[in-house]
């Protein structure tokens, strides 16, 4: 008899989003917002010297005051996850601010795909709101994000009627490596490592797909935790126990150090592909910055190889 019918739908309901809170709806994900500020943060700025550039008072501007409160939000998401006698404590709160997370860390992902698009000479002074592909971009991503939330409350509805399986609950703590901070760097920078060696119409063709890609994966996270955010509040069995003090050895300590290196240089990478898109407008890149391009490249694409080779012996030996 399987576990399904062992269990009523009610107790396998309890039991997935108690595995969801722990993992991908965890509010220790905050941390995360790394990403969305690091990205808010160039986007603010750039859309800043378009609006400049354009005669216009970005002071005034709906967006602009959108894109600062966004980033306020990120930022005051990501000091707080260095908090976590505040962050458990206080989680139906932070569970909130985890939601509006997940919407504006896709937002953010998205617009920059969009001034990808929009901006394909890499100055504010050459930006084509107009062109095809970033009107494409424009219209499709968003009409895919609603679209994509509404399939996901009536599917979450569904489940819930006749109960989330144990393998769903199980597949939580592995979807966990999709929202991290390095699985949506290295996606996010092979993306636009790829864009940078094509042309215009290929790499929009890549921009437009990640925009996607990102809409959809982020409509059923947020769906997800909007009703884990519910539950927090309806009862406390749902909340995340305080995490306990890790005490590590000195290969675990090694291991710490070399990700928060990988990270910090994932980090940079960002800033670097972004600089070079954005703010490089010269007639050849000077033999430093075509030496440095190599390199990263190289690189990413050797973090991108072991990093896909990992994953396929993780499917394989389990």
């Amino acid at each position: 008899m399987s576990n399904k019918k062992l269990k009523s739908e009610d107790d396998l309901n309890e039991d997935y989003f108690k595995s969801f809170v722990n993992t991908r709806g965890s509010i220790g994900m905050l941390s995360v917002s790394a990403v969305s500020v690091l990205l808010l943060g160039i986007e603010t700025a750039f859309t800043w010297d378009i609006f400049k550039y354009r005669g216009l008072e970005p002071k005034e501007n709906i967006f602009i005051i959108f894109l600062c409160i966004s980033l306020i939000i990120e930022m005051f998401s990501f000091i707080i996850s260095f908090l976590p006698s505040i962050t458990y404590r206080l989680q139906r709160f932070c569970s909130i601010m985890y939601l509006f997370f997940t919407i504006i860390l896709c937002f953010s992902l998205d617009y920059a795909g969009y001034l990808f698009i929009a901006a394909p000479t890499g100055d504010s002074e050459q930006v084509f709101f107009t062109s095809k592909s970033a009107i494409l971009y424009m219209i499709l991503v968003p009409i895919i994000y609603m679209l994509s939330l509404i399939y996901n409350y009536f599917w979450l509805r569904r489940e819930l009627r006749r109960g989330f399986s144990s393998e769903r609950t199980s597949a939580n703590y592995e979807a966990m490596n999709v929202y991290s901070t390095g699985s949506l760097g290295i996606i996010f920078v092979s993306s636009m490592m790829f864009s940078y060696l094509a042309d215009n119409s290929f790499a929009n063709t890549i921009y437009l797909l990640i925009g996607i890609f990102f809409a959809i994966i982020f409509s059923r996270l947020t769906i997800e935790v909007g009703y884990s955010v519910y539950l927090r509040f309806k009862d406390k069995k749902y909340w995340e126990g305080m995490p306990e003090k890790e005490v590590r050895s000195k290969k675990e300590n090694r291991l710490v150090i070399y990700k928060r290196i990988k990270y910090t240089y994932l980090a940079l990478s960002i800033i670097y592909f972004i600089y070079l898109t954005f703010a490089y407008d010269m007639g050849g890149e000077p033999r430093i910055l075509i030496l440095i391009s190599r390199v990263v490249r190289i690189s990413w694409l050797v973090m991108l190889t072991v990093w896909l080779i990992k994953k396929i012996f993780t499917k394989i030996n389990k």
